[in-house]
């Protein structure tokens, strides 16, 4: 599947990425038929699955996996308290996180940083986001 790699720590990080992307897309697709219930049910199974091959850069990972909680939280309490995010929306940013993953970087969606990455990196990763749009 993955001939073009030759680094097998390249393909442990895109297996890793994978997993978390493709599970990520499920909770989307559950998310559209409105089943609700679904959202997070395979959380801790992929977190298990993915730790020990995990080479997704850091933020990367602690963006999908916070992002995962917080809708699987909200779809848990019926959708009042994550104010940030309506509920329609979620499926879409769900597969903006998956697609990133794949990429290994963060997405340059201000929506999805700033509801999702701890406040004491949104600065700096504003102004890296910043740097690199000058840089294109």
């Amino acid at each position: 599947m993955w001939a073009w790699i030759t680094d097998r720590k390249d393909a442990i990080a895109l297996k890793a990425a994978e997993i978390l992307a493709r599970a990520l897309e499920n909770d989307a697709d559950a998310h559209d038929r409105a089943e609700f219930a679904q959202v997070g049910l395979q959380l801790v199974s992929v977190q298990r699955e993915v730790l020990p091959i995990n080479d997704i850069p850091r933020p990367v990972y602690k963006l999908a996996m916070r992002f995962w909680r917080e809708w699987q939280s909200a779809a848990a309490l019926d959708w009042p308290h994550h104010a940030a995010v309506e509920q329609q929306e979620w499926p879409a940013l769900a597969r903006i996180v998956a697609e990133h993953l794949r990429l290994g970087r963060l997405p340059n969606n201000a929506r999805i940083l700033d509801g999702f990455v701890r406040r004491p990196h949104r600065r700096l990763l504003r102004k890296l986001m910043d740097v690199m749009r000058d840089n294109e």
